[in-house]
């Protein structure tokens, strides 16, 4: 992405790529960059963050994988910041997120802000994703192979949610009557979905299988579908708030049962 600028100047940094310029606020958001911390605010300053830098001019810089590091300021879009451009180890958790919240079907699911209200259409906060891709992603797959591991996943996610519509978009009333009765759109259900991904991908199979959960489960005398809301399973997960807590020693147990439910 080229990004043009009144001025760039280069910072003397040790082992470390930064540039500096000034932009307009408006200018900033007309490039639409998603956010690493949307929930911190600079309002003196645009961070930057970049994997690669591709050039540089007296009035722009070429770079890959730009990032927002935190919140943009609450200026008018007239208002001038100084741009700082930071090179950053990318990690492949980072580069994933950018990846799945430039589809649509998945993006619209994702709450940027802390917490998901009672009567929102939103699956996921963005801070439980980003923990969910931390988790399940390793940042010692290859570089060459992250753009292929995206666009599968971005098929594999597609096609979940072609699958199961409930995964996608549900008007309010819908998405309420759905979760009194199911889990499988928790954050916790999509944590098997991806690690469901990735260890098919890793054994490097040419096709990655949706899984299969429409088939009934049996666990302590009870018989149901996985997720139901009933299932003995989740009795020791539900804290105080009635919210799902998991260490990761009990996520490991959950993926196994639910693995093993799907394969037999």
């Amino acid at each position: 992405m080229i990004f043009t600028l009144k001025t760039i100047t280069m910072l003397s940094r040790e082992s470390q790529n930064t540039y500096l310029g000034v932009a307009t606020l408006g200018e900033v958001k007309s490039l639409r960059l998603n956010c690493l911390n949307s929930s911190q605010i600079n309002n003196e300053v645009v961070i930057v963050n970049y994997n690669e830098l591709i050039d540089v001019f007296h009035d722009a810089i070429e770079i890959t994988d730009p990032i927002l590091y935190s919140a943009l300021p609450k200026g008018t879009e007239s208002n001038e910041y100084p741009v700082l451009f930071v090179q950053q180890g990318l990690y492949l958790s980072n580069f994933i997120e950018d990846k799945l919240l430039s589809l649509e079907h998945f993006s619209r699911l994702v709450e940027k802000e802390k917490k998901i209200s009672k009567n929102s259409t939103k699956l996921i906060t963005i801070q439980s994703l980003r923990d969910i891709l931390k988790r399940t992603f390793s940042n010692s797959i290859e570089k060459g192979s992250w753009n292929d591991l995206s666009e599968e996943l971005m098929t594999y996610i597609e096609k979940l949610i072609n699958m199961y519509p409930y995964l996608g978009y549900l008007p309010v009333a819908e998405r309420l009557e759905f979760r009194k009765k199911n889990t499988a759109d928790a954050s916790f259900a999509w944590s098997l979905y991806f690690k469901y991904f990735i260890e098919q991908w890793e054994k490097g199979n040419t096709i990655i299988s949706i899984p299969k959960m429409d088939k009934q489960f049996t666990f302590q005398g009870w018989t149901g579908y996985f997720f139901d809301r009933e299932n003995p399973i989740w009795t020791d997960y539900v804290g105080k708030n009635g919210r799902f807590q998991f260490n990761d020693a009990q996520r490991e147990l959950i993926y196994n049962l639910w693995k093993q439910w799907l394969t037999t």
